[in-house]
């Protein structure tokens, strides 16, 4: 016999319990704490690669709201329009032209314009109708994985914030 919430007897059967369900609630519940763990573990991996990877940055980058160095400030950069850091006096004439195009620097852009900044830039210009100009003083980063272009950008990210 079991107790309902209003405190009424009533068979196991007429509550819905049958022999396992416990022990099935359990497992299921050992099992969400568990998966959290891990997710919990790879995402403190995931960002303590992006700040190994950061390292590389800091030479020309910090994540200091209005404060630059060779390059501009990247606290804030996802989801910013580009050429818009206002104390950078310094933007390329082709990255002028990319935001005069509209190119935002969402997640997947900084990914994909990482390994090849010049290149990224030409092509979206040339995308967007415009005839590209100059050159970006952005070294290529070759050699960075995906998995490590989107971890630098999580970790600036979460830096910004």
């Amino acid at each position: 016999q079991v107790f309902t919430r209003d405190g009424v007897e009533k068979d196991k059967r007429a509550v819905g319990f049958r022999k396992g369900d416990l022990g099935m609630k359990r497992t299921m519940l050992m099992a969400a704490i568990a998966g959290a763990a891990i997710f919990s573990a790879e995402t403190a991996a995931v960002a303590q690669s992006g700040e190994q990877v950061f390292r590389r940055c800091q030479a020309c980058h910090v994540i200091e709201q209005d404060k630059n160095r060779v390059g501009p400030s990247l606290y804030g950069v996802v989801g910013r329009e580009a050429n818009s850091v206002g104390s950078y006096p310094r933007y390329s004439d082709l990255n002028a032209q990319a935001a005069e195009l509209g190119l935002v620097w969402t997640k997947e852009n900084i990914v994909a314009y990482l390994p090849n900044p010049q290149q990224f830039l030409t092509n979206f210009i040339t995308e967007n109708g415009g005839t590209p100009k100059g050159r970006t003083s952005m070294p290529p980063q070759a050699g960075l994985s995906e998995e490590q272009r989107a971890a630098v950008v999580d970790y600036i990210q979460s830096q910004s914030q």
